[in-house]
C-alpha cells in the first residue's frame, strides 16, 4: 500500500524510502504523518501564506524591476522617499512628445488641454521638456505622483487633508493660485481637491506643520521638487519677457514702416495731385483758346453776313468801284 511521504508529502511505494523524493519513510504504511511532521508542514504552509500577502504581487515587483532608470532618476530628484518612489513607478511613468493626444480622455467631455502632465491609474505622461526647463519634468513626476497618492487614501482621511488643504491656499493669499482653483471650481470642481493636493507641496516651500507631516510619507525632501519648479519657472518667465520684448520691437517696426509708407503714399499723392493740376490748367487753357477761336469765327462770320447784306443787289463791277 502506498504510503505518505513527510518529506515531500506525496505517496510513495516504498517501503523503506520514498521513490519521489528519496527520504526515509519511518511510519506504517497507510498512515498520516506524526504529529510533530504535521506541525511543521502546517507552519510551513502558514509561513508561505503569510509571505505571500504581506509581499508585493509578483506584477508589481515585475513592474518595479523593469522601471526605466531616467524615471527612478526623477523620482530620486523629486525628493521622493520609497513609498513615493513604489507609487509613482506603479504607475509607469513616460516621456511625452504629444502630450495633447497622451493625455487626451476618450471618455471624457473635457477640453481643458495638459500642460505639463497628466496621470490615469495605469499611466502617467509627463511633457518632454528641452533640457533649459527640465525642472518642470522633475516638479511634474512629483505632481502626478501625488495624484496616484490622493487615490488612495481613505474618505475620513481624505476629508481631512482637504481641510488642511483648503486653509493652507487661503493662507497663503496667492492670487495666481486661487484664479487657477476658480477654474477647476468652474470646470472641474471634482479635480480641484486633488489638484490642490498636488499643487501645494511641489510649488510652495512652506506648509503648515500637520501638511508636512503629512507629505513625509511620500518625500525624503519635498523642497528639491519646490526648488526645480522654482528654477523652471524662473528661466521660463525670463523667456517670456524676452519675447515680451521682442514682440515691442516688431511692433514698434511695424509702426515706423507703417509710417514711411503713409509718407510715401502722401509723396505720391501730392505729386499726382500737381501732374493733376497741370492736366487740369492744360484743359483750362485749350478751353479757353477753343472759346477765343471760336469768338473769332463767330465775328468773321458775322462780318461776312454784314457785308453779305450791304452789298446785296449789287453787280461784281459795283462792288469794285465801292
Amino acid at each position: 500500500m502506498p504510503q505518505i511521504c513527510h518529506a515531500c508529502t506525496k505517496k510513495s511505494a516504498g517501503p523503506a524510502y520514498c521513490t519521489q523524493c528519496g527520504s526515509k519513510l519511518d511510519f506504517a504504511a497507510g498512515t498520516r504523518p506524526p504529529q510533530g511532521h504535521r506541525a511543521a508542514i502546517i507552519v510551513s504552509i502558514l509561513t508561505f501564506a503569510i509571505a505571500a500577502i504581506t509581499s508585493p504581487p509578483i506584477a508589481e515587483r515585475v513592474v518595479l524591476a523593469l522601471a526605466d532608470p531616467a524615471m527612478e532618476n526623477l523620482a530620486s530628484r523629486a525628493g521622493m522617499n520609497e513609498a513615493g518612489k513604489r507609487l509613482f513607478l506603479l504607475a509607469r511613468p513616460v516621456l511625452s512628445e504629444d502630450i495633447a493626444l497622451d493625455c487626451s480622455d476618450p471618455f471624457s467631455f473635457d477640453e481643458t488641454p495638459a500642460e505639463d502632465g497628466c496621470y490615469f491609474p495605469n499611466q502617467i505622461f509627463l511633457r518632454d521638456m528641452p533640457d533649459e526647463f527640465e525642472g518642470y519634468e522633475v516638479s511634474t513626476a512629483a505632481h502626478e505622483m501625488l495624484h496616484a497618492a490622493y487615490e488612495q487614501l481613505g474618505e475620513d482621511e481624505r476629508g481631512r487633508i482637504d481641510g488642511l488643504l483648503r486653509a493652507q491656499a487661503k493662507s497663503l493669499k496667492d492670487k495666481e493660485l486661487k484664479e487657477r482653483l476658480d477654474m477647476y471650481e468652474q470646470y472641474l470642481p471634482d479635480s480641484t481637491n486633488p489638484e490642490l493636493h498636488s499643487i501645494l507641496p511641489t510649488e510652495y516651500p512652506k506648509l503648515s506643520p500637520e501638511l508636512e507631516d503629512y507629505y513625509r510619507r511620500y518625500f525624503e525632501n519635498r523642497q528639491l521638487a519646490v526648488k526645480q519648479n522654482q528654477i523652471a519657472e524662473a528661466k521660463f518667465k525670463e523667456r517670456e519677457t524676452a519675447i515680451e520684448l521682442l514682440k515691442k520691437q516688431i511692433e514698434a517696426a511695424e509702426r515706423a514702416l507703417t509710417r514711411a509708407e503713409m509718407l510715401q503714399s502722401i509723396a505720391t499723392y501730392n505729386n499726382d495731385k500737381a501732374k493733376v493740376s497741370q492736366y487740369s490748367a492744360s484743359v483750362a487753357k485749350a478751353e479757353k483758346d477753343q472759346e477765343a477761336l471760336k469768338k473769332q469765327l463767330e465775328d468773321r462770320e458775322a462780318e461776312l453776313e454784314n457785308m453779305s447784306s450791304r452789298y446785296a443787289g449789287f453787280t461784281p463791277l459795283e462792288i469794285d468801284a465801292q
